[in-house]
Order: C-alpha cells, then sequence, then structure tokens
C-alpha cells in the first residue's frame, strides 16, 4: 500500500530512459491512475515523488505519464514487422 503519510518506498519501472524523461511536477499514474505521484526531483536513475493519491500496487501494473512527453518511438519496428505477419 503506498499512501501519502506512508514511508519512502522503491519502485521499478521497466523503461530505461523513464529517469530522462520525467521531470519536477510531473504526475506519475499506476494502474490507470488508480494510484497518483507527482516527481520531486528526478536524477539519473533515482525519480523521487509525492503521493498524491494511494492505494495497493501489484505487478506488472501499467505506468502513465500524461504531461510528459516520452522518447518511446512508435509504433517500433518490431511491431510493424508483427502488423506485417498478421
Amino acid at each position: 500500500m503506498i499512501n501519502p503519510d506512508a514511508r519512502p518506498i522503491t519502485l521499478h519501472v521497466d523503461y530505461n530512459r523513464f529517469t530522462d524523461d520525467v521531470g519536477t511536477g510531473d504526475r506519475v499514474l499506476i494502474d490507470d491512475g488508480a494510484v497518483q505521484l507527482r516527481v520531486r526531483a528526478s536524477r539519473r536513475g533515482v525519480v523521487e515523488c509525492v503521493c498524491e493519491v494511494g492505494g495497493n500496487i501489484s505487478s506488472r501494473k501499467g505506468v502513465n505519464l500524461p504531461e510528459t512527453a516520452v522518447s518511446l518511438t512508435a509504433p517500433t519496428a518490431r511491431d510493424r514487422v508483427l502488423a506485417d505477419w498478421a
């Protein structure tokens, strides 16, 4: 359980440019927005957030960055290959 009054915890995100893409003040939504965080600081490899709306976080939940321009390319080369195959 993560909530605004909880002690600090560590979450891992499987996106290697996450710390490069987010900035101070950006929102981080987890599990379709059920949990809402705000970026307090970002440095190489670590993003420190403040919990605005708490909740339970289990494995493999989606992470959304609604105000952030992410450096992902879409569709990926693999996506194009799979689309051609389909």
